[in-house]
């Protein structure tokens, strides 16, 4: 399947980074356009900027994300929920923030010293998988 927006996802992708997802919460929505999904809203390439979508419990919550989400331009301003603009990538403190309200999960921030440990044991094990008989063998 060809991608019909190739300069939205790259976009998307960019500002994925910038706000440190997992690789997972970019996906495409139910009409096939690209948007970085999170538990309580998402995030959209749109003509001006990025479109972040915030959906709150409740309107005391809505009140809080907004003016936690300050650096973003309001909208629509809804009872519990509502959108946002941004025209950039956010700062590393907005993308945190980012990530909080709208549910986005984090990317897992793994050290070379664990990463080459976590190696290490997928490489014991394999061996161990190896050197034990098959079910066949062992049946025999």
């Amino acid at each position: 399947m060809s991608d019909r927006h190739p300069p939205a996802r790259q976009r998307l992708a960019l500002f994925a980074e910038a706000l440190g997802s997992a690789s997972t919460a970019l996906r495409r929505d139910e009409c096939g356009d690209p948007r970085i999904n999170g538990k309580r809203g998402h995030v959209y390439v749109v003509s001006r900027g990025f479109l972040l979508s915030c959906e709150c419990e409740s309107r005391k919550a809505w009140t809080y994300a907004k003016r936690a989400l300050s650096f973003a331009r309001v909208t629509q301003d809804g009872g519990d929920e509502g959108s946002f603009v941004m025209d950039r990538p956010p700062t590393a403190e907005e993308a945190e923030t980012i990530r909080r309200y709208l549910g986005i999960t984090k990317t897992r921030e793994i050290s070379e010293e664990h990463l080459a440990k976590l190696r290490a044991g997928l490489q014991r094990k394999d061996e161990q998988t190896k050197n034990q008989p098959s079910r066949e063998e062992s049946v025999s």
